[in-house]
């Protein structure tokens, strides 16, 4: 069992004490700043508490009681509107709007809304008006007037000693959200977070990033809130520590407007997940200018919610040493929705990328017997971990009777004799596969070579073959790219450069480009750009059955003569 030297220490009931601390003690400080037009609006943390205060009060004065599902992205309404609700001990449940915006269905909205049956439903706009009323709570909620629903400045009471006396009451057990998430399955089911999990979750990072005491975070982050590194993570790390948070409305596809908002927002602290990372190298590398105002003054970059290429990480870790002002370190780390997320870090040098450090204060860890495909499970129990889900046949627990959480991720030690050197995350078990011959298919590897060889090309990949002869491959291609002649050729000559001294079970026969991109409200993929292996291949039969039959003229092939290669 692995176990961090350093203990957890004491730290507050909940993260939303720590708000209510830091908006007494530093009122004037900037909390938000969001996009507003082509200018940016900056909240205080007076502003805020005072907003939170008061629609608490309007929630009391409703006599709401049961929780309150949020359907649009981060905001500063969504902000207000989540502390307002934890402030008087209601549980929230944020929603991507992958699944009430986005979606031609509303069954899967429907699905894990009936999961927590909300009493209150907020939405940012008029264009939510659909899934607002396919739920059918009590109390509709918007940001702006709209037909049907309350405006929550109208909302909003006068806040009196009742919202102090109720946030007095929320204790470590009271459920602060449920947070959704598909597993390998697709299938919706909501992890219980309570306040002392989040709570703990930020004293850990506390202890492992010291400078966060003494030094108030400024972040920038486009990441989520409906997901757990963006909502929990992110924004908690600067709720529970005084810091300011940057609203970055881009995606990983306009790095651009990042960039910009990095440079006029000079934060000490970024994160991201590899997609977002990839994009940004590129862009940096080409103009050094650019690179050396984004790097200056940041004190940590680190990576999480799926592993970097190792290509991007050495080519990330050039940049930071070469335009970094304040020598940033460059670190991952790992963790689930189940652990309010994170769970090991590696606070310490590292040249490798998929090593994903050690447990953080108060986590055990251990590593399960390998099983059938030659990898150990993880599995994890400290205070931050979740003990139960709720699903669409009713509550079921998250770990065993000794508070052990099997996560479904597979890792080693770096170094046998020397756990101090970190842990490898090794993919997910789920996501690999045998072949006919018997071999296991390591998928983190076999797609970590392909995006490697087809960098600029290949956007995404998942892999295919379970029980035939060969690994094949469905890919999106990187924006502008087409499917023509000249790409299948440079296609073919990636898979010849993955074939090069690979294995049957390494080497990549054929591969189909995707038309259509993955879907986001049937859980292909998520809003962080983590593509689902097992549900795109059960979403996409024909196409899967093209690429493994390998007979369609659609499909591209390896090169006959691909160099050397191995057996197995």
């Amino acid at each position: 069992m692995l176990r961090s030297v350093d203990p957890l220490r004491a730290h507050s009931v909940s993260v939303l004490h720590d708000f209510a601390a830091g908006c007494a003690r530093h009122p004037e400080r900037p909390l938000l700043v969001v996009p507003d037009g082509r200018t940016r609006r900056t909240y205080t943390w007076g502003d805020i508490g005072r907003m939170v205060a008061d629609l608490a009060q309007g929630l009391l004065d409703a006599d709401v009681g049961g929780a309150v599902v949020i359907l649009s992205g981060p905001s500063a309404s969504h902000l207000v509107v989540s502390l307002a609700a934890q402030s008087i001990g209601l549980p929230v449940v944020p929603i991507s709007p992958a699944h009430s915006l986005k979606a031609v269905s509303r069954q899967r909205l429907q699905a894990m809304t009936a999961m927590v049956r909300p009493e209150v439903v907020f939405a940012e706009s008029a264009e939510y008006l659909p899934a607002v009323r396919a739920i059918g709570a009590r109390l509709g909620l918007s940001a702006v007037p709209v037909d049907g629903m309350i405006e929550c400045a109208r909302f909003a009471r006068p806040a009196t000693d009742a919202v102090s006396d109720a946030r007095r009451r929320v204790g470590a057990d009271t459920v602060a959200k449920i947070m959704f998430t598909s597993g390998s399955t697709g299938h919706p089911k909501g992890v219980v977070n309570t306040h002392g999990m989040l709570s703990a979750n930020q004293q850990q990072l506390r202890q492992i990033w010291p400078f966060v005491n003494t030094e108030p975070p400024v972040l920038v982050d486009w990441l989520p809130w409906s997901h757990t590194f963006g909502g929990n993570h992110n924004l908690n790390l600067v709720l529970g520590n005084g810091g300011t948070y940057w609203l970055d409305d881009a995606t990983p596809d306009h790095v651009d407007r990042t960039i910009a908002t990095v440079c006029a927002a000079r934060p000490n602290l970024y994160f991201s997940v590899p997609l977002g990372y990839s994009r940004l190298v590129e862009r940096l590398e080409a103009d050094s200018s650019t690179a050396r105002r984004f790097l200056a003054g940041l004190d940590l970059i680190c990576c999480a919610g799926a592993g970097m290429e190792q290509g991007v990480w050495e080519r990330l870790r050039a940049l930071v040493r070469r335009y970094s002002g304040s020598s940033a370190v460059l670190t991952s780390s790992w963790g689930l929705t189940e652990t309010s997320p994170a769970c090991t870090s590696a606070h310490f040098h590292t040249d490798d990328a998929r090593n994903i450090g050690v447990p953080l204060p108060g986590v055990d860890l251990v590593l399960r017997d390998p099983g059938a495909g030659g990898k150990s499970e993880i599995a994890v129990r400290g205070p931050n971990v979740a003990t139960r889900y709720l699903t669409v046949d009713g509550e079921r627990p998250a770990v065993d009777t000794d508070g052990w959480l099997r996560t479904g991720d597979a890792g080693t030690l770096v170094e046998p004799e020397n756990p101090s050197a970190g842990m490898r995350f090794d993919g997910r078990l789920a996501e690999d596969f045998k072949l006919s011959s018997g071999t296991f298919v390591d998928t983190a590897t076999v797609r970590a070579r392909l995006l490697a060889a087809g960098r600029g090309l290949i956007r995404h990949v998942v892999l295919c073959g379970h029980d035939s002869a060969v690994v094949s491959a469905i890919v999106w291609l990187e924006s502008g790219c087409a499917a023509d002649d000249s790409v299948r050729a440079r296609l073919r000559d990636v898979l010849a450069v993955v074939a090069v001294d690979a294995g049957s079970s390494q080497r990549i026969e054929r591969v189909v480009v995707a038309t259509t991109a993955p879907d986001p409200a049937a859980g292909e993929i998520t809003d962080k750009g983590y593509v689902n292996q097992a549900r795109v291949r059960a979403l996409r039969p024909e196409l899967v059955e093209r690429v493994v039959r390998g007979d369609d003229a659609s499909v591209v092939h390896a090169p006959r003569s691909t160099g050397r290669s191995r057996r197995s």
